[in-house]
């Protein structure tokens, strides 16, 4: 048995063996995975004023490698880890605040430049764990690079659960929230115009259907391109801020 077949779909293993291939089969299964599970009754809340950025090497490593993306990308990363910590919070989950905060900023890094026949999201696990490898922090645990990446990879999968995987759900969260507008309603209505002003949009919805296409051409057997027919047209017809 290969290793592509052992690992886990979206797994940091499946990806990195695989190159974001998927069989005919794990193509199937993929687009049938079963929906997430529906919110839950709010059991908690985090103000966004209360919101801090871990203060790590590693946390520091993904600040300066998101400032060399598109400002598009680079904000959306921002907005993403904010909105994915306020709905976790809201829905009673725990994160990892550093491997979060880490797989937030870097979730799309890969879309800057798709790469034929590899996943944006191997890019971006890749930038996690080349920046832990360079840290020179003897306290670190090697383990949050290695939960940042998977949540990386994982994120494209349907049907995450924020009890297994929460990292990755809430990285998807937060990244519905700002491209389509999902959820917003759980959070006050303010949340996205506050988050805007503070990391200005830039035309994120077109910039990412843009690099959304061009990665489906780049890996035509990959999840983005599965997803391409379901995923553009809810960001391009969002009834949020451009």
């Amino acid at each position: 048995m290969t290793t592509q077949q052992q690992a886990r779909l979206g797994s940091l293993a499946w990806t990195r063996s695989s190159r974001g291939a998927m069989t005919a089969q794990e193509r199937n299964a993929f687009l049938t995975a079963a929906g997430a599970s529906p919110p839950r009754q709010a059991v908690g809340r985090l103000d966004l004023q209360d919101l801090r950025a871990p203060d790590s090497e590693l946390a520091r490593a993904a600040e300066q490698l998101s400032a060399g993306l598109p400002p598009a990308l680079a904000a959306h990363g921002h907005r993403v880890w904010a909105l994915g910590a306020l709905l976790a919070a809201r829905d009673g989950h725990s994160l990892d605040a550093e491997a979060f905060y880490v797989a937030s900023l870097l979730h799309d890094a890969g879309l800057r430049m798709p790469t034929p026949g590899v996943c944006f999201t191997l890019t971006g696990a890749d930038h996690v764990l080349a920046a832990a490898r360079a840290s020179t922090d003897a306290h670190a645990d090697p383990g949050r690079a290695d939960r940042a990446a998977e949540a990386i990879t994982l994120h494209v999968n349907l049907g995450l659960d924020p009890a297994r995987d929460p990292e990755a759900a809430y990285v998807q969260a937060g990244s519905l929230a700002d491209l389509t507008g999902a959820r917003l309603q759980h959070l006050p209505p303010d949340t996205l115009s506050r988050l805007s002003a503070r990391h200005p949009r830039h035309q994120i919805r077109s910039e990412v259907t843009r690099r959304w296409a061009a990665e489906a051409d780049a890996v035509p057997s990959g999840r983005a391109a599965a997803l391409r027919e379901l995923f553009i047209p809810l960001v391009e017809h969002a009834p949020i801020p451009a």
